[in-house]
């Protein structure tokens, strides 16, 4: 659902029934469609004006042993950018015009059972790839990269591992966290930074090209979310500062001038009447 704010508090401005607990969503960069995922359905994505729903997936394919087929339970979603499109959305953009563009996406989905799988809707339904994220333990937080061909994920038992899109493959993890991660965030602009926080109570920032870890805060409650405040609303805040400060410094400055002006006014009245005084005298 969707709210907006109101002096009488919050407000439901639009609602639909997602099906199943849903444990997990993202909205796309232009805030037109939703990706949800959860216990019991398989991730799908949703156009927020209308309401209804446009994709769903469909489980991976059969155990090749035991020909069983894992129940879905998605627990963290987030779609790529459209700069990594594949050739496949391109195409099938091409051919449909703008409503079926609307449609194609790609994204990354974790599961309770470990399993990180990418997904390409011009594909088709089921997952393109999969990996399985060390430990055993539900996938906890997705965080693609700008460029699309690499992932950031989490599990609940505290690793932070890098996802190459292009092999498939795992790269080196971040260290530090002692328990669930629950949140990742990468900079919105290009510095290499990726802020973290779980259920350790701790908020913690590492480089994503050093993997070094700069710094950590502790918060005294276990945390679900984080995210960087947008840079330009930092810009902004940072120029209304200084400019508020200038324009202080200004009038304390006008304030000394014009004390300055008054106190040499006084001086020279003070010394005409002594020297009128001196006269009379004489």
């Amino acid at each position: 659902s969707s709210s907006s704010g109101s002096s009488g508090g919050w407000a439901i401005t639009r609602s639909f029934q997602a099906g199943g607990s849903v444990l997990c969503m993202d909205l796309d960069s232009e805030s037109t469609h939703l990706l949800v995922g959860g216990e019991g359905v398989q991730p799908s994505i949703w156009d927020l004006a209308a309401g209804t729903k446009l994709w769903q997936a469909k489980g991976g394919k059969p155990n090749r042993q035991t020909l069983l087929v894992d129940k879905p339970f998605t627990t963290a979603v987030a779609f790529l950018p459209s700069s990594s499109s594949s050739s496949a959305l391109q195409r099938a953009a091409a051919a449909g015009g703008e409503a079926a563009a609307a449609v194609q996406r790609r994204f990354v989905a974790g599961s309770a059972n470990a399993k990180i799988q990418v997904y390409d809707t011009a594909v088709g339904r089921r997952p393109q790839s999969e990996v399985v994220l060390g430990g055993e333990t539900r996938v906890t937080a997705l965080a693609p990269e700008a460029a699309g061909t690499r992932v950031w994920a989490a599990n609940g038992m505290g690793s932070i591992q890098l996802l190459d899109l292009q092999t498939n493959k795992l790269m080196d993890a971040l260290k530090g966290a002692g328990g669930s991660v629950r949140s990742l965030a990468l900079h919105p602009s290009e510095e290499s930074l990726v802020a973290s926080v779980g259920l350790d109570r701790f908020l913690r920032v590492h480089n994503t090209s050093t993997k070094a870890s700069l710094g950590r805060l502790y918060l005294k409650q276990q945390l679900t979310g984080v995210c960087w405040l947008p840079v330009r609303q930092v810009a902004a805040a940072t120029g209304a500062e200084q400019a508020a400060e200038g324009t202080v410094a200004g009038e304390q400055q006008e304030a000394v001038a014009a004390e300055d002006g008054e106190q040499q006014q006084q001086q020279q009245q003070r010394n005409k009447k002594k020297k009128k005084k001196a006269k009379s005298r004489e």
